[in-house]
Protein backbone atom coordinates (compact mmCIF):
# COMPACT_ATOMS: atom_id res chain seq x y z
CA UNK A 1 0.00 0.00 0.00
CA UNK A 2 1.43 3.57 -0.94
CA UNK A 3 1.75 6.02 1.85
CA UNK A 4 0.58 9.31 1.75
CA UNK A 5 4.19 10.44 1.49
CA UNK A 6 5.01 7.86 -1.41
CA UNK A 7 1.39 9.59 -3.22
CA UNK A 8 2.55 12.97 -2.22
CA UNK A 9 6.48 11.81 -4.13
CA UNK A 10 5.02 10.11 -6.82
CA UNK A 11 2.47 13.12 -7.77
CA UNK A 12 5.61 15.57 -7.25
CA UNK A 13 7.69 13.33 -9.96
CA UNK A 14 4.60 13.68 -12.52
CA UNK A 15 4.34 17.02 -12.02
CA UNK A 16 8.02 17.47 -13.02
CA UNK A 17 7.92 15.51 -16.17
CA UNK A 18 4.71 17.08 -17.19
CA UNK A 19 6.49 20.16 -16.90
CA UNK A 20 9.59 18.98 -18.82
CA UNK A 21 7.59 17.70 -21.41
CA UNK A 22 5.53 21.34 -22.00
CA UNK A 23 8.91 22.86 -21.80
CA UNK A 24 10.18 20.33 -25.07
CA UNK A 25 7.12 21.09 -26.76
CA UNK A 26 7.38 24.84 -26.59
CA UNK A 27 11.83 25.01 -27.61
CA UNK A 28 10.57 22.76 -30.67
CA UNK A 29 7.72 24.80 -31.71
CA UNK A 30 9.44 28.52 -31.48
CA UNK A 31 12.64 26.79 -33.08
CA UNK A 32 10.15 25.94 -36.06
CA UNK A 33 8.76 29.16 -35.95
CA UNK A 34 12.76 30.02 -36.80
CA UNK A 35 13.57 30.87 -40.57
CA UNK A 36 15.38 28.14 -42.12
CA UNK A 37 19.36 28.99 -41.96
CA UNK A 38 19.57 27.31 -45.59
CA UNK A 39 16.81 29.21 -46.87
CA UNK A 40 18.31 32.88 -48.13
CA UNK A 41 16.56 35.49 -46.75
CA UNK A 42 14.83 38.78 -48.74
CA UNK A 43 17.97 40.41 -48.51
CA UNK A 44 19.94 37.56 -50.10
CA UNK A 45 17.71 37.24 -52.83
CA UNK A 46 17.51 41.05 -53.70
CA UNK A 47 21.63 40.89 -54.13
CA UNK A 48 21.60 37.78 -56.28
CA UNK A 49 18.59 39.41 -58.37
CA UNK A 50 20.75 42.40 -58.76
CA UNK A 51 24.03 40.35 -59.64
CA UNK A 52 21.99 38.24 -62.25
CA UNK A 53 20.16 40.97 -63.17
CA UNK A 54 23.74 42.58 -64.95
CA UNK A 55 23.45 42.05 -68.61
CA UNK A 56 26.28 39.55 -69.40
CA UNK A 57 25.99 40.44 -72.97
CA UNK A 58 27.33 43.62 -72.48
CA UNK A 59 30.85 44.64 -73.02
CA UNK A 60 32.64 48.38 -72.63
CA UNK A 61 35.79 49.37 -74.92
CA UNK A 62 37.93 51.58 -72.45
CA UNK A 63 40.62 53.38 -73.79
CA UNK A 64 41.92 57.83 -74.83
CA UNK A 65 41.89 59.59 -77.83
CA UNK A 66 45.13 62.30 -78.24
CA UNK A 67 46.92 63.70 -80.89
CA UNK A 68 50.74 64.88 -81.14
CA UNK A 69 50.36 68.48 -82.47
CA UNK A 70 51.13 71.61 -80.43
CA UNK A 71 47.58 72.83 -80.49
CA UNK A 72 44.57 73.67 -78.16
CA UNK A 73 40.94 72.34 -78.63
CA UNK A 74 39.33 75.29 -78.60
CA UNK A 75 35.53 75.93 -78.72
CA UNK A 76 32.42 73.48 -77.75
CA UNK A 77 34.15 70.13 -79.14
CA UNK A 78 32.04 66.35 -79.62
CA UNK A 79 33.91 62.86 -79.43
CA UNK A 80 32.89 60.30 -80.94
CA UNK A 81 34.41 56.76 -81.30
CA UNK A 82 33.06 54.33 -83.25
CA UNK A 83 33.33 50.19 -83.45
CA UNK A 84 32.94 49.14 -86.94
CA UNK A 85 32.89 45.93 -88.92
CA UNK A 86 35.16 46.50 -91.48
CA UNK A 87 35.36 42.65 -93.21
CA UNK A 88 33.70 43.60 -96.63
CA UNK A 89 36.04 45.65 -98.65
CA UNK A 90 33.65 46.24 -101.30
CA UNK A 91 31.16 47.63 -98.91
CA UNK A 92 31.17 50.85 -96.50
CA UNK A 93 31.87 49.95 -92.60
CA UNK A 94 29.68 48.87 -90.51
CA UNK A 95 28.79 50.58 -86.98
CA UNK A 96 28.52 48.32 -84.41
CA UNK A 97 28.45 50.80 -81.24
CA UNK A 98 29.70 54.27 -80.65
CA UNK A 99 30.87 56.53 -78.12
CA UNK A 100 29.28 60.47 -78.37
CA UNK A 101 30.00 62.95 -75.73
CA UNK A 102 30.79 66.45 -75.21
CA UNK A 103 34.20 67.06 -74.70
CA UNK A 104 35.55 68.80 -70.98
CA UNK A 105 38.92 70.03 -71.01
CA UNK A 106 42.05 68.99 -73.18
CA UNK A 107 43.56 65.72 -74.11
CA UNK A 108 43.94 62.99 -73.46
CA UNK A 109 40.10 62.08 -74.01
CA UNK A 110 38.38 58.83 -72.59
CA UNK A 111 35.76 57.39 -74.04
CA UNK A 112 33.83 53.63 -73.42
CA UNK A 113 32.08 52.20 -76.37
CA UNK A 114 29.46 49.70 -74.97
CA UNK A 115 28.96 46.81 -77.27
CA UNK A 116 26.31 44.27 -77.47
CA UNK A 117 28.91 41.13 -78.00
CA UNK A 118 26.46 38.68 -80.23
CA UNK A 119 26.77 41.39 -82.70
CA UNK A 120 29.91 40.56 -83.36
CA UNK A 121 30.65 37.66 -85.68
CA UNK A 122 33.26 34.44 -85.86
CA UNK A 123 35.99 35.63 -88.41
CA UNK A 124 34.81 39.11 -89.19
CA UNK A 125 37.31 42.23 -88.70
CA UNK A 126 36.39 45.20 -86.39
CA UNK A 127 37.95 48.71 -86.24
CA UNK A 128 38.43 51.57 -83.93
CA UNK A 129 37.82 54.96 -85.28
CA UNK A 130 37.64 58.60 -83.42
CA UNK A 131 36.42 62.05 -84.75
CA UNK A 132 36.35 65.28 -82.71
CA UNK A 133 33.37 67.31 -84.63
CA UNK A 134 31.93 71.28 -83.66
CA UNK A 135 29.76 70.65 -81.41
CA UNK A 136 27.46 73.30 -83.06
CA UNK A 137 28.43 72.67 -86.81
CA UNK A 138 28.75 68.89 -86.85
CA UNK A 139 32.35 70.00 -88.68
CA UNK A 140 35.01 67.37 -88.61
CA UNK A 141 37.79 68.95 -86.80
CA UNK A 142 39.84 66.17 -85.77
CA UNK A 143 40.08 62.38 -87.06
CA UNK A 144 41.77 59.36 -87.09
CA UNK A 145 43.69 58.27 -90.38
CA UNK A 146 45.03 54.90 -89.47
CA UNK A 147 43.77 51.80 -88.63
CA UNK A 148 43.08 50.72 -84.90
CA UNK A 149 41.58 46.73 -84.52
CA UNK A 150 39.90 45.37 -82.23
CA UNK A 151 40.23 42.00 -81.10
CA UNK A 152 37.43 40.77 -78.47
CA UNK A 153 39.47 39.89 -75.07
CA UNK A 154 42.71 40.74 -76.74
CA UNK A 155 42.93 44.40 -77.62
CA UNK A 156 43.99 46.49 -74.75
CA UNK A 157 45.81 49.81 -73.86
CA UNK A 158 43.59 52.04 -76.41
CA UNK A 159 45.05 54.81 -77.93
CA UNK A 160 43.63 56.16 -81.22
CA UNK A 161 45.51 59.41 -82.37
CA UNK A 162 43.60 62.01 -84.30
CA UNK A 163 44.89 64.51 -86.87
CA UNK A 164 43.43 68.30 -87.05
CA UNK A 165 41.68 68.98 -90.29
CA UNK A 166 44.23 70.82 -91.95
CA UNK A 167 47.24 68.88 -91.52
CA UNK A 168 45.63 65.81 -92.96
CA UNK A 169 43.09 66.98 -95.24
CA UNK A 170 46.06 67.81 -98.55
CA UNK A 171 46.92 64.00 -98.51
CA UNK A 172 43.89 62.54 -98.59
CA UNK A 173 42.54 61.17 -102.09
CA UNK A 174 38.70 62.43 -100.87
CA UNK A 175 39.58 65.95 -100.58
CA UNK A 176 39.26 68.73 -103.83
CA UNK A 177 39.29 71.82 -103.51
CA UNK A 178 37.31 74.30 -105.98
CA UNK A 179 38.02 77.74 -107.05
CA UNK A 180 34.51 79.88 -106.68
CA UNK A 181 35.21 83.34 -108.01
CA UNK A 182 38.31 85.17 -105.87
CA UNK A 183 37.14 82.18 -103.23
CA UNK A 184 38.15 78.87 -102.81
CA UNK A 185 36.02 76.25 -101.53
CA UNK A 186 37.20 72.50 -100.03
CA UNK A 187 35.27 70.03 -100.13
CA UNK A 188 36.06 66.59 -97.74
CA UNK A 189 34.46 63.37 -98.87
CA UNK A 190 33.24 60.85 -95.94
CA UNK A 191 31.22 58.08 -97.07
CA UNK A 192 27.69 59.58 -98.29
CA UNK A 193 28.45 63.25 -96.79
CA UNK A 194 30.62 65.60 -97.23
CA UNK A 195 32.07 68.27 -94.84
CA UNK A 196 32.46 71.62 -97.52
CA UNK A 197 34.70 74.23 -95.82
CA UNK A 198 33.77 78.20 -97.44
CA UNK A 199 34.46 81.44 -96.56
CA UNK A 200 35.69 80.43 -93.08
CA UNK A 201 32.15 78.26 -92.19
CA UNK A 202 32.02 74.49 -92.17
CA UNK A 203 29.15 71.97 -93.06
CA UNK A 204 28.67 68.70 -92.71
CA UNK A 205 25.93 67.73 -96.16
CA UNK A 206 24.49 64.71 -96.67
CA UNK A 207 23.89 63.51 -100.21
CA UNK A 208 20.37 63.83 -102.05
CA UNK A 209 18.64 62.80 -105.15
CA UNK A 210 19.54 64.20 -108.62
CA UNK A 211 19.16 63.42 -112.01
CA UNK A 212 22.56 64.59 -113.00
CA UNK A 213 25.87 64.81 -110.96
CA UNK A 214 26.58 64.28 -107.19
CA UNK A 215 24.22 66.81 -105.17
CA UNK A 216 24.98 67.19 -101.43
CA UNK A 217 22.72 69.35 -98.98
CA UNK A 218 22.16 70.64 -95.19
CA UNK A 219 19.77 72.94 -94.53
CA UNK A 220 20.29 76.30 -96.42
CA UNK A 221 23.61 75.24 -98.11
CA UNK A 222 23.64 73.02 -101.45
CA UNK A 223 26.22 71.73 -103.63
CA UNK A 224 25.79 70.35 -106.46
CA UNK A 225 29.08 68.40 -108.55
CA UNK A 226 29.52 67.26 -112.02
CA UNK A 227 32.99 66.03 -113.24
CA UNK A 228 35.40 69.69 -112.22
CA UNK A 229 32.12 71.68 -112.29
CA UNK A 230 30.35 72.40 -109.16
CA UNK A 231 27.63 75.25 -107.87
CA UNK A 232 27.84 76.41 -104.89
CA UNK A 233 24.47 78.10 -103.29
CA UNK A 234 23.17 79.39 -100.12
CA UNK A 235 19.11 80.23 -99.65
CA UNK A 236 19.03 84.27 -100.16
CA UNK A 237 22.37 84.35 -102.38
CA UNK A 238 23.16 84.01 -106.05
CA UNK A 239 24.69 80.73 -106.62
CA UNK A 240 28.47 80.57 -106.98
CA UNK A 241 30.02 78.49 -109.95
CA UNK A 242 33.02 76.47 -109.13
CA UNK A 243 36.05 74.67 -110.91
CA UNK A 244 38.12 72.21 -109.45
CA UNK A 245 41.50 72.91 -109.19
CA UNK A 246 44.10 70.42 -110.96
Amino acid sequence: MFTVAKLISLASNKTRLISLAGLAFISLTLVGCQSDPAKPSDDTKTKTSQISGLDPNNVVIQGVVTYSENLFLLGNQTIVVKLEDVSRQDAPAKLIAEDKHQIKGQIPITFAVHYDKRKLKVGHRYNLRAQILDTETGAINWLSTQSYPYVPGITQNINIKVRSYNSQVRKASQFQTFTCGKDKLTVLLIGTKIQLSFQNRKWILEQVPSTNGTKYQAGSITFWMNGSNAVYMETGKPAKRCALQP
